[in-house]
């Protein structure tokens, strides 16, 4: 009997570079893949695609799609089933969620049941493994003081609102000041490593690492896009305390089960009538709307990590079934129902 082809499309990073690392594993399966933006390809089609971001037409009807991320910035997109059907039922053969709950929003617009997998977060296989020699050279490599606590800030896209460095406080001209305080309050003021990790350098209006880079030179802050440095797990794995907005992103740090300071009490405009997705009542951690109450938070979360703690394993465990090796399991057995039948 012939094995099902089944032919990886995506970035090579996140769940689909985990799931294609299970599987490819999987005797039961034939794998290939064409991680794109590596210039990678091994094969050109399948029997199956699994893609994460972007779904070619030639593809549409055998696509099983995985996330890419599962944070407040995630919805169902479109709460009118007729559009909804038009659009993913056409496209995705079925879909690869992290929750109960996640599938019950997509079910409730009119995806198929018996197509949905829930397997977790396999992307968080790497981060929760433990690897003190990869910590050691990664830090020497950036020039870090490998005896301080590190922050990470790691920060959305424009997602189709104005924004500077910072969601908030770019407006009145000052944020090149704001930037400079932050970067000196963390490395001088707390004695700690700085990482400011975005998302690809074309998801913003500007080059924010150019803009700034100066500042960023004279503080030894570590600046990278995702396109620079694919894997996350550098800059999230051995970062202790977290500063972010609404990233999806910031889903991996709870996981982490590390402190995190959020900016942005209020929903931007474009998910104000969100469906699905991550509640932002369960942001867990602090969220202000100030700069300097930013600094302020930052600092007793470097003094207290044990702080928001409980809620950040509540939220986890509501929100997403499996994590790290946990997701091998359910990965293997789904992907069997989804194809073996």
């Amino acid at each position: 009997m012939t094995k099902p082809h089944i032919h990886f499309y995506g970035k090579n990073f996140g769940d689909i570079f985990e799931i294609h690392n299970i599987l490819s594993k999987c005797p039961e399966f034939d794998t290939t893949h064409d991680f794109y933006n590596t210039g990678e390809k091994t094969g050109s089609d399948g029997d199956f695609v699994i893609t994460s971001h972007n779904t070619p037409k030639q593809y549409h009807g055998k696509v099983i799609h995985c996330q890419h991320g599962f944070g407040v910035a995630s919805r169902v997109t479109y709460a009118d089933p007729v559009k909804f059907k038009a659009d993913y039922c056409t496209q995705y053969y079925a879909l690869m969620l992290y929750g109960d709950q996640q599938a019950k929003d997509y079910t409730k617009v009119g995806f198929p049941e018996n197509k949905i997998a829930v397997v977790g977060c396999p992307a968080s296989i790497p981060l929760l493994e433990v690897t003190p020699k990869l910590k050691i050279k990664f830090f020497n490599s950036a020039g870090f003081n490998t005896d301080s606590k590190t922050v990470c800030y790691i920060p959305s896209w424009d997602m189709g609102t104005p924004r500077g460095l910072f969601a908030l406080w770019h407006k009145d001209g000052k944020e090149r000041i704001r930037v400079e305080k932050f970067c000196k309050f963390i490395t001088h003021t707390l004695g700690c490593n700085l990482i400011i990790r975005m998302h690809e350098r074309h998801r913003y209006s500007q080059d924010w690492g150019a803009k700034y880079n100066d500042i960023f030179k004279n503080y030894n802050v570590f600046f990278t896009y995702l396109d620079q440095q694919p894997s996350f797990n550098k800059a999230l794995k051995y970062s202790d305390i977290f500063v972010g907005d609404y990233s999806n992103t910031n889903t991996y740090v709870y996981i982490m089960n590390k402190p995190i300071v959020h900016i942005g009490s209020k929903p931007l405009k474009r998910w104000a009538n969100k469906n699905g997705g991550w509640p932002m009542e369960d942001r867990a951690g602090y969220i202000t709307d100030d700069f300097n109450q930013l600094l302020k938070q930052i600092a007793d979360s470097l003094e207290h990590p044990e702080k928001f703690s409980e809620r950040r394993i509540e939220v986890v465990r509501k929100n997403i079934k499996y994590t790290g090796t946990d997701c091998i399991r359910p990965v293997i057995s789904e992907f069997k129902e989804l194809i073996l039948v």
